[in-house]
């Protein structure tokens, strides 16, 4: 089996002269963290892939993470930024995947993201082009899950993966309206869901038992078919709750209702497939 991990977030550090948004959380700060300091980290813990995010700081830059798709061939992979109401991003949405390595976009449709965007009309030509050119997106929906919502009714093609299981935003507890959100979600089949920061929102040691009634509701709603793991990596640095190889283990070892071929698919296989990355 191959092993994905979906999201992991790089960073060059202060020796970067690529622009940057200063408005925007810069997570590590001046320390870089990339390809050298995480492949060790992959190769121990048993993780074949990784997809790239590049932080929303970097605004639509892509370059770093695709160079470092180019230099470590066939280890990762990249959701890249793109200002969706920007007047080229229709355009830019048939041949994105054209670019090497790149898989699909990332966005946020938190009350913060849609603030960027130009206007309504500018969004919605965007998310019409990547329904009619089926390219996958992964969203930051924490507190929007109604947004989300009305956006799968509206364009019932468009290929969405919702980012922390559509959870609110780490520091904040959840409550019972995410349940009711997620069943309602699972109507639609073009969605899925990312199985992400359990760790880091958890008060307990692995295997972190105090969030496993979030990944269950999760894997009854959904099903196993519709569920891709990721870390969040470099975001849990920060947060000093879990090591990498026990983000792993969370759903290798410690989610006991999974059998071992569900296991294998929301590990890899399910991201293999959605993201249409040949393995």
């Amino acid at each position: 089996m191959t092993v994905v991990d979906t999201q992991i977030h790089f960073r060059e550090g202060a020796r970067s002269v690529r622009p940057v948004d200063p408005n925007m959380h810069t997570g590590l700060g001046d320390e870089p963290f990339g390809p050298e300091r995480f492949l060790p980290m992959m190769d121990a813990a048993g993780v074949d892939r990784a997809v790239i995010v590049p932080p929303g700081f970097l605004r639509s830059n892509n370059d770093y993470a695709l160079e470092c798709v180019a230099a470590h061939p066939g280890r990762f992979g990249v959701m890249g930024l793109m200002d969706p109401t920007a007047p080229e991003a229709p355009g830019l949405v048939a041949g994105w995947r054209e670019q090497p390595g790149m898989l699909g976009l990332r966005g946020s449709v938190t009350e913060l993201g849609r603030a960027r965007w130009a206007s309504e009309e500018a969004i919605e030509r965007f998310w019409a082009a990547c329904a009619e050119h089926r390219l996958p997106i992964t969203v930051m929906a924490a507190g929007t899950l109604d947004f989300v919502e009305a956006l799968a009714t509206r364009h019932p093609t468009l290929e969405l993966s919702i980012d922390h299981l559509g959870l609110p935003r780490i520091e904040a507890p959840w409550d019972d309206a995410w349940y009711a959100q997620i069943e309602s979600l699972a109507r639609h089949p073009q969605l899925v869901l990312r199985l992400s920061t359990l760790p880091g929102r958890s008060t307990e040691a692995f295997p972190f038992a105090d969030t496993h009634r979030l990944a269950r509701h999760a894997y009854d709603t959904f099903g196993p078919e519709r569920l891709l793991w990721g870390t969040d990596h470099t975001q849990t640095l920060g947060r000093e709750r879990a090591t990498y190889d026990e983000e792993v283990r969370l759903v290798r070892e410690g989610l006991d209702f999974l059998s071992d071929a569900e296991r294998d698919a929301i590990l890899g296989g399910n991201a293999l497939r959605s993201l249409r990355w040949p393995d």
